[in-house]
């Protein structure tokens, strides 16, 4: 039978577990039976920005106190700041252990002069890698926030299981213990009812290869599943012996289609999971059920033929701050950069979470966004949006809807993001080779045209750069400056600008008129004109296969083109692949 997950099962478990780590506010991690570090990778991701400053840190940073006042906003959903991350497995595979020091590895700070790569860190991250059971205590672990065995338990020897419970809660007592194990009933979901004139046997199960039940499994190294009923008993079984409270215990991951024999009820979901919080006992109760659950291990180990080896460290990276972390530049400087930021980005228009990820803006805040509101709201030029009005009623709305706008005068035109292939004081083999960046007269702006000012949303619901005209200042906010173009007719490039350009482009006539004449011709592969073909018709735009391509090097037809065949050479950055997400297209399979 068809069972899907959406999202896939593990990746329900991991919302679970980051659900909680958020909402407690959790600093620390041990993962318990990290294999290849999934979720390691996870938590090596740094937060988008620091917490917000505290009454000290504003004192020193000498913040007006009427700024202080102003809503800075919250995050919508919490950030994780993480400030050490371990990981524990046997490592019995190379190739696990490769991918896990991978996924620890701090990232490559490349160079790029817009700084969009990756995320600035702004705080320390420590994460570590061993190697060893977790039937033998480290002491590295003892009183460690939150540990995390997901899909663990089941996997554990009949002689290492009794380990479990005293050495990860009694011995290493976290504040948080997260666990997550297969639902054993949920597998009749992958087969039709039992017939009774045929033993129990799905198709791609595992019988108990420890021989103590019947039942059939879902993993060959799996030495049990729990029903609800058993597992309910453990958990709360193992609370009461080592000083918890069962904070959750539920169960995540439905199929998306029906159960045709309607037992969805009955079966429940896919893997359970359970969350333990350590009860604030005094210390000496604490400290002796530390002493119990020693002993308990000594006691056990000397039962066993052999027992694991002292944990060995494989691996011990830092994660650096960012040198520009809590050191923020002036107000005034912070609101000089955004502005050369949206000049630059040719908009008066941005959203404020989109322009913090413009690295030379997050840097200069010092990782704090409240650095950057508080300088958006003290600028003369600059405005922010912080409600938007629809057909009902006018209602906040959340962080990540606010916009910036500049409502001054942009003293420079924007820096060229592109110089047409060529180094500082060279030149192409075509000296009237186009250069759509050359085209825009010095003095136009995006909100000066009629193209840019029809357009409202973008792909992500955004209003379009060319300005707002269902957006509200905030409290406290007043209209300042005005807009370049507003005393203009708003109708963008003239025709005089059209009729000069060193090139034709976007005619009068619409469409791509690459003569400029308004008959659609255009340039066969041979170089001859034909009048009257539409796109498509020619042979270098026949479809995918032979038309298509890099045509380096014409046979006999003058200088090569450096444009795939059946495309007209885009020059500007607007020509770039990448999609509104910065993917290459749309359709990459990112699964």
């Amino acid at each position: 039978m068809r069972v899907t997950f959406i999202p896939p099962l593990f990746l329900q478990r991991r919302v679970w577990i980051l659900d909680i780590l958020r909402n407690e506010k959790v600093t620390e991690v041990l993962d318990v039976g990290c294999g290849e570090g999934s979720l390691l990778s996870t938590l090596c991701q740094p937060a988008p920005w620091l917490d917000p400053p505290d009454a000290q840190t504003r004192a020193q940073l000498d913040i007006d106190p009427a700024l202080e006042a102003i809503d800075v906003g919250c995050d919508e959903i919490s950030n994780l700041h993480i400030r050490k991350v371990t990981g524990l497995d046997l490592f019995t595979s190379t190739q696990d252990l490769d991918f896990a020091k991978l996924s620890i590895a701090p990232p490559r700070q490349e160079e790029d002069p817009y700084g969009y790569n990756t995320c600035a860190r702004y705080e320390n991250m420590e994460a570590r890698l061993y190697r060893g059971g977790l039937e033998v205590v480290n002491d590295e672990f003892v009183n460690a926030e939150c540990i995390v065995a997901t899909e663990v338990i089941e996997h554990l020897d009949v002689s290492i299981l009794p380990f479990f419970a005293p050495v990860l809660m009694g011995v290493y007592h976290p504040r948080l213990f997260l666990i997550t194990t297969p639902n054993y009933a949920y597998n009749a979901r992958f087969s039709p009812p039992p017939d009774p004139t045929r033993p129990e046997v799905r198709p791609g199960g595992y019988s108990d290869p420890t021989g103590r039940t019947d039942r059939v499994f879902r993993h060959a190294d799996h030495k049990f599943e729990w029903t609800t009923p058993e597992f309910e008993a453990y958990c709360t079984g193992v609370a009461q012996d080592w000083g918890y409270e069962v904070a959750e215990m539920s169960a995540v991951g439905r199929a998306m289609e029906e159960d045709p024999w309607g037992r969805e009820n009955e079966l429940g979901s896919a893997s359970f999971v359970c969350c333990f919080r350590r009860k604030d006992l005094p210390a000496d109760e604490r400290q002796e059920l530390a002493d119990k659950a020693r002993r308990m291990v000594d006691e056990l180990a000397s039962k066993q033929v052999s027992i694991g080896t002292k944990h060995e460290l494989l691996d011990d990276v830092i994660h650096q701050a960012d040198d520009a972390a809590r050191c923020p530049a002036s107000l005034d400087a912070i609101a000089d950069r955004v502005t050369t930021a949206m000049r630059d980005m040719g908009t008066r228009y941005v959203r404020l979470e989109e322009l913090w990820f413009n690295r030379a803006i997050s840097r200069i805040c010092g990782g704090w966004l409240e650095m950057l509101v508080w300088a958006v709201e003290r600028s003369p030029d600059l405005e922010l949006r912080r409600r938007e009005i629809n057909t009902h009623d006018a209602d906040e709305v959340g962080r990540s809807y606010w916009h910036i706008e500049f409502t001054g005068l942009f003293s420079e035109p924007p820096t060229p993001v592109w110089d047409g292939g060529f180094g500082e004081g060279e030149e192409g083999d075509d000296e009237d080779e186009d250069r759509s960046v050359d085209l825009i007269p010095p003095d136009w702006e995006p909100s000066e045209s009629e193209a840019w000012s029809s357009s409202t949303e973008g792909v992500e619901g955004d209003v379009s750069e060319a300005g707002p005209s269902n957006f509200v200042r905030g409290p406290g906010t007043r209209k300042r400056g005005f807009i370049v173009g507003s005393e203009h007719s708003g109708s963008g490039w003239s025709s005089e600008d059209v009729e000069h350009s060193p090139t034709k482009g976007w005619g009068e006539h619409g469409g791509w008129d690459v003569h400029g004449d308004g008959h659609g011709r255009h340039d066969d592969a041979d170089g001859e004109d034909d009048e009257g073909e539409d796109w498509g018709d020619s042979e270098d735009n026949s479809g995918w296969g032979g038309g298509w391509g890099w045509d380096v090097e014409p046979e006999g037809k003058g200088k090569a083109r450096a444009y795939p065949v059946g495309h007209l050479p885009l020059d500007s950055s607007a020509s770039s692949a990448a999609g509104w997400d910065g993917d290459q297209s749309d359709g990459s399979d990112t699964s």
